[in-house]
């Protein structure tokens, strides 16, 4: 019975790992990146108006409709979920400030485009994600 498995060692059959040493390594499903750049997104924009000590998973949960172990799936503590919205806030900023500015004339022409850039993240409405309105 056991003899069809001798190409795996009895340490890989303990751990479950394979003989090189390693674990199965899972590829990431498109809708797992997805969910991750979602919850992303949502814990930037609210730690944007709140700060990382304001963002609590269970209002992060119910604010993207997940459950808080829908959230933890992906995040393994609070403390990754900071770093990871930090790193995306940072994008954001990049993203929708900066290089929205940059396109802008040099002087004055481009220090309104960085204050109205910079102001339009705080703005619900344009914040507001119409892919989950219902008319």
């Amino acid at each position: 019975m056991w003899a069809g498995m001798s190409s795996m060692s009895s340490q890989g059959l303990r751990t479950g790992l394979s003989g090189g040493g390693e674990p199965p390594r899972r590829k990431p499903r498109a809708d797992g990146e997805e969910s991750r750049r979602e919850i992303l997104v949502a814990a930037a924009r609210l730690a944007t108006t709140r700060g990382l000590e304001g963002l609590s998973i269970g209002e992060l949960a119910e604010h993207i409709g997940m459950s808080k172990s829908g959230l933890y799936a992906h995040f393994k503590s609070k403390e990754m979920l900071e770093l990871a919205t930090i790193e995306t806030a940072a994008e954001i900023f990049d993203r929708d400030v900066l290089q929205a500015a940059s396109e802008s004339p040099e002087g004055l022409g481009r220090v309104l485009a960085l204050s109205e850039a910079f102001l339009r993240l705080f703005d619900p409405l344009e914040n507001l994600d119409t892919s989950r309105l219902t008319l």
